[in-house]
């Protein structure tokens, strides 16, 4: 539905109203002063009264499109009827009405059914109005020197119908063409409106997606560290444990168990620099690289399969017996699989 008339619209429709008053007065004066070419007029009270009754409806035209036609339309026939001289004035603030009930009219169907209502009413008016005149005394004297093509009367048929029916066809048109253009800028504004919402969400969700991400890198990374500390430390701790228990007994044994234990010290230092070096590699470069290659990054600089011999060799410096074998030919694996074993 459209939506109603705001109240810069509504005062728009209180000054048109007061202007068809003073257009409707000042019109009745240059009528009344021209009273021989009319004819005998009624009174100025009657007058006044039809000036205002086809002025003032206009003040709510578009917040009671139905209603204002109807009342319009009515006082203009029953007008004609009673020989108000003004034709010109009150055709005006019919065609307005009409207008505006096309432009405005939320039931489109009761508004399309009214208009069609007072086309009728007016072509029968039409029909009346030209029918007596036809058959009076006036018609005789006015067609009495008509030299055309056609009959007088049937020009006069015509010639009537013809400026009716464009009346009412173009207070129509431009009356369904408001409407049209009105209905088509309110979907534009709900489309925006819906877009603007979508890309608001849209933003939300990839902060939220940002932020999880941000989460699980953090996660990982934790993961990470953990794991490269937890190993190390832990061979350290058997091999130093293994270096005091044979100190007395093995000197030997225990220099190299602690050999082991400054390889190993060395080593976790190495990882941990390595990683944190991605990690501030990461943090300056956060707008060039995507989460997959800084993800490939950090485990590149990481342990894999590769790397079990060496942690082996490790295990037995400290004194375990560890068995190893590889049969087959080596698989190529993703390097956080890669690591995963490893770290087991």
């Amino acid at each position: 539905m459209r939506p109603g008339p705001t109240h810069a619209q509504q005062r728009v429709d209180l000054l048109l109203a007061l202007w068809f008053l003073g257009i409707g007065a000042f019109s009745a004066v240059l009528i009344n002063s021209l009273a021989v070419v009319f004819g005998p007029l009624p009174d100025w009270h009657e007058q006044a009264l039809w000036i205002v009754v086809l002025s003032l409806p206009l003040a709510w035209r578009r917040r009671f499109p139905i209603i204002v036609t109807l009342v319009i339309s009515a006082a203009f026939i029953v007008s004609v009827l009673t020989a108000f001289p003004d034709n010109t004035f009150a055709s005006a603030s019919v065609f307005w009405a009409i207008y505006t009930l096309g432009a405005w009219g939320q039931n489109r169907r009761l508004a399309l059914w009214t208009r069609i209502a007072v086309v009728c009413a007016m072509f029968g008016l039409l029909f009346y109005s030209l029918i007596t005149y036809n058959n009076s005394s006036r018609a005789a004297d006015s067609f009495a020197g008509a030299t055309g093509l056609l009959d007088p009367m049937l020009a006069n048929a015509l010639y009537g119908i013809s400026f009716n029916l464009g009346f009412f066809l173009a207070a129509t048109f431009f009356g369904t063409a408001a409407w049209t253009s009105a209905r088509r800028e309110q979907k534009l504004s709900d489309q925006a409106t819906a877009l603007a919402g979508q890309a608001i969400e849209l933003g939300q969700a990839q902060e939220q997606n940002a932020k999880r991400a941000l989460v699980n890198e953090r996660v990982r990374i934790a993961r990470e560290l953990h794991d490269v500390v937890a190993h190390h430390v832990s061979v350290m701790g058997v091999q130093a444990s293994a270096a005091r228990r044979v100190l007395k007994k093995d000197p030997e044994l225990a220099a190299e168990s602690l050999t082991a234990v400054e390889q190993t010290a060395r080593s976790a230092i190495s990882e941990l620099h390595s990683l944190l070096g991605v990690l501030r590699e990461q943090h300056i470069n956060d707008h060039e690289t995507d989460d997959a290659s800084t993800s490939e990054s950090v485990f590149l600089a990481t342990p894999g399969l590769d790397q079990i011999p060496q942690l082996v060799a490790q295990a037995e410096s400290a004194g375990l017996t560890v068995e190893f074998g590889s049969f087959g030919t080596p698989a190529t694996v993703p390097v956080g699989l890669s690591l995963s074993a490893y770290r087991v």
